[in-house]
């Protein structure tokens, strides 16, 4: 084990291993893409069928084109339409901007981890994990606002920790970043200011609270540049500064007498109960009867509550099951690729979930020793989309934007923490 460890250490020295890595990873989505020929269906169609009629000239718009909508933000379709508008409109050339983006996010990691660790052969380790991430290359094939938000979201918070430790006003492309990935999933609107409430920990020598307030005020302009237009139109349709008109339906699934902490199927008395009233008259309404059922039932909060951690973190397998229920005939070939991405993708999860609990566990105390301060505000942003599921409903997709943080926290155990006694010069990570 101690060989193979310093053959890793050494692989991840190796001068042309940035672009090698990205290669790996551009080539391996790309493979990809050409093998699983995914329809897009459900949410997937969704994206695809908006963007369709923004290129048409229709707007952001349901049904033909012509019922202005908030249904979901209109990040991932707008950027879609873009593709479809310099490319033309096909799945394949989604499914290409999927696997640019997605190597992209491979790059963001490797700078968010040298930015939180101070380690480049962590940054590399983190970079080769997430460019191999099996659930994450799956997905590549869907038409599914994930490829777009991660990388936004993770180059967001790179810009965060350099706008506390370099520049405040990094700040502001930080926001112009988290607040076009909180147009794909708005979950992620307040990661800025997370990052930003362990300023004092992250740069204890310069950080004062007017440079915070600057800090502080640098992401609020990036994040109303970017939100504020579509905050305004949606205001404009309905007379209310809607986000999304999602929220209350959401809502609505997670607090009713058929929740079960994952999602579920309306029941035609469910939809019946929603009225007849517009798309934000709905989703208001659905708002209210989940307040009103969750204020009579509020111990469904506490009970349901395992559920829900189970339907986020069990599996990651999602990617491969949505390509294999989406592929409109299957081949021997992606029958057999099928079966061992199952296996595959569920162990490389399971791997990372250990060595996170590793660098949890150990690595304080190892960095203690050597001076340095363990980074925990990857943890507490995981804890932030944990307690979101906890008050909503939890599915496989949501741990999404976890994932970058435990690949950079399993890297670090990976290549800190000695496989076995082994010589201290090996140790070394830096």
């Amino acid at each position: 084990m101690a060989r193979l460890r310093n053959a890793l250490l050494v692989a991840l020295k190796w001068k042309y291993f940035i672009p090698a890595t990205l290669a790996l990873a551009f080539i391996l989505r790309l493979l990809w893409v050409l093998t699983f020929d995914a329809r897009p269906e459900s949410d997937f169609l969704w994206y695809y069928a908006q963007a369709l009629h923004i290129t048409q000239g229709n707007g952001f718009a349901d049904g033909n084109g012509s019922i202005p909508t908030a249904y979901n933000p209109i990040g991932y379709p707008l950027f879609l339409a873009l593709v479809f508008h310099v490319f033309g409109a096909s799945v394949l050339a989604a499914q290409i901007a999927n696997v640019i983006t997605q190597t992209f996010l491979v790059f963001a990691v490797y700078l968010l981890a040298r930015e939180l660790f101070h380690s480049r052969i962590i940054a590399r380790g983190a970079m080769l994990l997430m460019a191999v991430y099996p659930n994450g290359i799956n997905y590549t094939s869907l038409i599914a606002n994930e490829s777009l938000y991660l990388p936004l979201y993770v180059i967001g918070c790179w810009l965060m920790l350099r706008a506390i430790r370099v520049n405040p006003w990094l700040a502001v492309p930080a926001g112009l970043c988290i607040g076009y990935s909180s147009l794909c999933k708005p979950q992620g609107l307040l990661v800025g200011f997370i990052v930003l409430l362990f300023a004092f920990k992250i740069a204890p020598k310069i950080m004062t609270f007017p440079r915070l307030a600057l800090t502080g005020f640098a992401l609020c302009v990036g994040l109303a540049i970017v939100i504020g237009p579509w905050v305004w139109r949606n205001y404009q349709i309905w007379g209310h500064p809607v986000f999304n008109n999602t929220m209350g339906i959401n809502m609505y699934l997670s607090h009713s007498p058929i929740a079960t902490g994952g999602y579920v199927v309306m029941t035609p008395e469910m939809i019946a109960a929603l009225g007849n009233g517009n798309e934000y008259e709905v989703d208001q309404q659905a708002r209210k009867l989940a307040k009103d059922y969750l204020l009579k039932n509020p111990h469904k909060l506490i009970i349901l509550a395992p559920m829900r951690l189970l339907h986020l973190y069990a599996i990651d397998i999602d990617g491969i099951y949505w390509n294999n229920a989406l592929l409109p005939a299957r081949t021997i070939t992606q029958l057999i690729l099928i079966i061992i991405m199952y296996g595959l993708a569920q162990s490389f999860y399971l791997l990372i979930i250990v060595q996170t609990y590793f660098a949890i566990k150990i690595l304080p105390q190892m960095m203690n020793r050597r001076k340095k301060r363990f980074p925990t505000v990857g943890i507490w942003i995981c804890l932030y989309f944990t307690g979101i599921v906890l008050l909503y409903y939890g599915m496989p997709r949501y741990h999404a934007p976890m994932i970058p943080w435990m690949i950079i926290y399993a890297a670090a155990a990976l290549t800190l923490i000695p496989w076995k006694k082994i010589p201290k010069e090996s140790t070394d990570a830096r």
